[in-house]
């Protein structure tokens, strides 16, 4: 064997360096990109929507009822990032005359909110008697070069959250024997966050998630209810490499009966018959679930839910129709989008002072859903 000479040891302990060197880079994620960087999300839900044909006098035909919306975008001109809590999420006829979609609004730069208010109430009508409105939007985006104040790692640009309270749908007053309604819509909202999440690397990766609370749908004064699972949450999630969209938790439906098996709704498309019978009335109820529709390719995630379920209800009385009314909760629909290894944002900036969702320990938001307890109590939706 010949000795190695200083010079030879001095290049294989180079090599190993290098090797040890390019497999350690080889296992690390790619780093996020130093702002200013391009990247957005958008989440958007509705709490109801109604349809009915035919259309009494004096009612209304189709509505989408509670809009939540939010959205971030860093390629844009400002504003930057919104939140939007809206009573109707679109338009909407009452008598053939246009009703007024009401809204609270908040925009960045510069930071704005938390605004929080009742807004303006649908009109009682044949097809609908709603209950209160409210909406609840802070929005932030400091500016292309900073990102917002972390709170347990999210770094919230929107955050809209719209209420409503119990709600009656399809007045049957006037109908001998009948209950006084077809359905009774529990207490619900919806909410709409865009916001980076940071992650174990350094880095802070994108989402928008949509939540909504669906309550019971008491049918023909209770003779069958329609229960969700709640909150149900759909996350979409991008790191800069792969997005993913999907519920946190897959949501169930079923149909809870007097005197029977409460029965399972597949969210699959599939209509299931609910057995009631109203003494003089042909009915025919049907709940069909639905599932998710994945659009998330590379790393861009989205995801779009037509609803969670859609009620039908189709009454005669001999050969009139006295109402074929469909109920539609919980539209959802998300999309985020990262550039590679996510957005690298400054980890020592203070907590903030408390906001719509962290509110003062005096009047606290135990769920956090930025209500606090004291006006979901008001409200009739539970604060835990």
């Amino acid at each position: 064997m010949h000795p190695r000479g200083p010079g030879l040891n001095a290049l294989l302990l180079s090599l190993l360096l290098t090797g040890i060197t390019a497999a350690i880079a080889v296992q690390q994620p790619a780093l996020g990109v130093t702002l200013p960087a391009a990247y957005k999300a958008a989440a958007h839900g509705d709490i109801v929507a109604l349809d009915a044909t035919p259309v009494p006098a004096g009612s209304l035909a189709s509505v989408r009822l509670g809009h939540s919306s939010g959205s971030v975008d860093s390629t844009t001109a400002a504003p930057n990032s919104r939140a939007e809590s809206a009573n109707l999420d679109g338009s909407a006829l009452l008598d053939n005359v246009p009703l007024d979609v009401d809204s609270v609004t908040a925009t960045a730069p510069p930071r704005s909110g938390p605004t929080s208010r009742s807004l303006l109430p649908i009109p009682p009508n044949p097809l609908l008697k709603p209950g209160l409105i409210e909406g609840s939007v802070p929005a932030d985006y400091a500016s292309a070069t900073a990102c917002p104040v972390a709170v347990a790692g999210q770094r919230v640009y929107s955050d809209s959250l719209t209420s409503l309270a119990q709600t009656t749908v399809g007045d049957l007053s006037a109908v001998p024997g009948a209950p006084s309604s077809i359905a009774s819509v529990g207490a619900s909202r919806v909410r709409t966050v865009t916001a980076l999440v940071d992650d174990a690397v350094g880095g802070s990766d994108v989402e928008a998630v949509t939540t909504t609370t669906v309550g019971d749908v008491s049918l023909f004064g209770g003779r069958a209810v329609v229960r969700v699972t709640s909150p149900v949450v759909l996350r979409a999630h991008s790191d800069g490499t792969t997005g993913t969209a999907a519920f946190d938790s897959p949501p169930t439906v079923r149909v809870l009966l007097a005197s029977a098996p409460a029965i399972p709704v597949p969210l699959n498309g599939s209509p299931v018959t609910v057995p009631i019978a109203i003494p003089g009335l042909n009915t025919s109820v049907t709940v069909t679930g639905f599932g998710l529709t994945n659009a998330s390719t590379g790393a861009t995630a989205a995801a779009s839910l037509q609803a969670l379920l859609r009620v039908d209800v189709d009454l005669t009385l001999a050969t009139t129709q006295v109402a074929d009314v469909s109920l539609s909760p919980a539209p959802m629909d998300v999309r985020a989008e990262a550039p590679v290894g996510g957005v690298t944002c400054n980890r020592a900036t203070p907590t903030p002072s408390p906001t719509a969702t962290t509110p003062a320990t005096d009047n606290p938001d135990r769920d956090g859903d930025g209500l606090t307890n004291v006006r979901e109590t008001k409200l009739g939706t539970d604060p835990r």
